[in-house]
């Protein structure tokens, strides 16, 4: 960037860079307070054009809304957000004093349970406020915990890179794997709903996470540890967690095992409903004696001395903005329907964070909202949702698509995954499998094409759904669709050394009109759509007349 000021801060010294941005050490203009600014290039979330740049900016204001709504003190500070003169996004956060726990780990060894119960009792706190507001982490990981000195406290915890750039760029982060970890899901952490690009992502997912963050600190080690990306997906897929104190090789308390392993499980129904629910077993776990405020002392003090005598430095948080100004004065709100829009947002919210709608509704239904100009409005906007408490008690949960078992790798084969569920999994591992002529489209297909391909041809296919959800991951292997002039295809797929070809289409998609939604990666591989008898079209207007 040109300029060394952003807003009300000004940028002293780079600290972190990743594949999206650039972490800075900043000081507030006026208050000379210290504050750590990010900065996130748009073109690393997908936008392409002023359309894309302008609804991702909006996404990203309202993001950050919701996480500076955040008050744990176990959650990272939100102080200010913004967006630079060359389209630079940017927030302000707290600035902290330690180091995340990957680092913590790799440095010192696996903990003793009772500090790593202190420390995972803190990030309960923290996921358990979020949850309640309806956000989703999906990125938990030990990069983002980060134990540091807050005031006189040491092993004070913080809950790092709520849901900002993750919610953004949902379709690309889904599925990226990069070098810096910059994703909406970590392969040695990811859920197997989230490996799948399923639409079911809820608490669950942030619980399935929790377990890997709790294997970590316990035994140094991870559950799934892949010489590549996919051989550690495939781990979460499919294989059996090993117990904790089985990979330690000494025992752990009481329940632990039995926690951890609960937490794992492979299906999100079969995991604790709620992260209080585990907190709350977690905290009767016998750990034979507490980890105290002397204990986390002496350890910093003996280990990390330059931390440990390091005088915090004051993060007041800079003046907040007036959102609802206009060219006038401040804008004339009925504070009656301010409470009722907020409560039918929060509603939007658990309705999202409990997977009773997925990212694109809840969006448009909460543009909805905050449009609303009377009750009935208002009212409109919450049409054809069943009502939920806070929590989500009230509503159950979509049964997810059970993962794929192991084939062998000459096989092929598309079967449902549960009973429940009218989705189908896809495989071609060293073969392939094609799909033409006459067949019945399930509302959501999940492909897997590891060094094999997949063919489908939707031309005489049975569509009853106005629109269907596919998911594909190609390694180093290939998917292809063949679907009808009066189809509509959207996609979200990122290519990752790989390719995506997807065709023009002149008009977004008509009401009525039958649709394919994509997601998913292309890693060593590739996905490309056609549409029927374009091909021969093509060559007949290359023949001379």
């Amino acid at each position: 960037m040109s300029t060394r000021k952003l807003g009300a801060y000004r940028l002293l010294e780079r600290i972190g860079q990743g594949g999206m941005g650039e972490v800075w050490r900043a000081e507030h203009e006026s208050l000379d307070s210290p504050a750590a600014v990010k900065l996130i290039r748009p073109e690393a979330l997908g936008a392409q054009n002023e359309a894309e740049r302008s609804r991702l900016l909006k996404r990203f204001e309202r993001e950050a809304r919701i996480t500076a709504s955040l008050s744990s003190p176990h959650t990272i500070r939100l102080f200010d957000f913004g967006t630079a003169e060359d389209g630079t996004l940017y927030y302000a956060m707290e600035l902290l004093d330690g180091l995340d726990t990957n680092s913590l780990v790799s440095r010192f060894g696996a903990l003793p349970p009772p500090r790593a119960v202190s420390l995972l009792l803190q990030v309960c706190d923290s996921l358990a406020e979020a949850h309640h507001q309806g956000m989703i982490h999906r990125d938990i990981k030990p990069a983002n915990i980060f134990a540091c000195r807050m005031g006189l406290q040491y092993d004070f915890v913080k809950v790092l890179d709520f849901g900002l750039v993750k919610s953004l760029a949902r379709g690309k982060d889904a599925s990226q794997l990069t070098a810096d970890n910059i994703t909406a899901g970590t392969p040695a952490f990811m859920a197997p709903e989230l490996a799948l690009s399923k639409l079911e992502i809820g608490v669950r997912t942030d619980i399935y996470a929790f377990g890997c963050l709790a294997y970590w600190l316990l035994t140094g080690q991870l559950v799934f540890e892949g010489e590549t990306a996919l051989e550690t997906l495939l781990g979460h897929l499919n294989a059996p967690a090993q117990a904790p104190s089985e990979r330690l090789g000494r025992p752990l308390p009481p329940g632990m095992d039995t926690l951890i392993l609960s937490c794992l499980a492979k299906t999100p129904e079969q995991r604790p409903a709620s992260i209080a629910a585990v907190r709350s077993q977690l905290a009767a776990i016998p750990l034979g004696g507490a980890w105290t405020e002397e204990d986390a002392t002496r350890w910093w003090t003996a280990q990390l001395p330059e931390l440990a005598k390091r005088p915090q430095e004051p993060t007041t948080p800079s003046p907040s903005q007036e959102l609802a100004a206009t060219a006038e004065g401040v804008a004339v709100v009925d504070p009656q329907l301010s409470a009722a829009r907020e409560r039918v947002v929060l509603q939007l919210r658990n309705q999202f964070a409990y997977s009773a709608i997925g990212m694109d509704e809840f969006e448009r239904r909460v543009e909805a909202a905050e449009n609303a100009k009377n009750q009935k409005q208002l009212d409109a906007v919450m049409e054809g949702l069943r009502p939920m408490d806070t929590f989500g008690h009230a509503i159950a949960l979509p049964a997810p698509a059970q993962p794929p078992a192991a084939r062998p790798s000459t096989g092929h084969a598309l079967a449902p995954t549960s009973s429940a569920n009218t989705g189908q999994t896809g495989i071609a591992v060293f073969s392939g499998f094609i799909r033409r002529g006459y067949w019945e489209v399930p509302p959501r297909l999940d492909l897997f094409t590891v060094m094999g391909g997949a063919e489908l041809d939707f031309s005489c296919a049975k569509m009853d759904r106005e629109e269907v959800h596919i998911s594909v991951f190609a390694f180093m292997g290939g998917a292809k669709l063949i679907v009808p002039k009066d189809m509509h295809v959207t996609s979200d797929i990122v290519g990752i050394l790989g390719g995506v070809d997807l065709p023009t289409f002149d008009q977004p998609p008509q009401p009525g009109q039958k649709r394919i939604h994509l997601t998913g990666f292309a890693l060593f591989g590739g996905v490309g759509v056609e549409i029927a008898g374009a091909a021969e079209e093509k060559k007949k207007k290359a023949l001379p007349e």
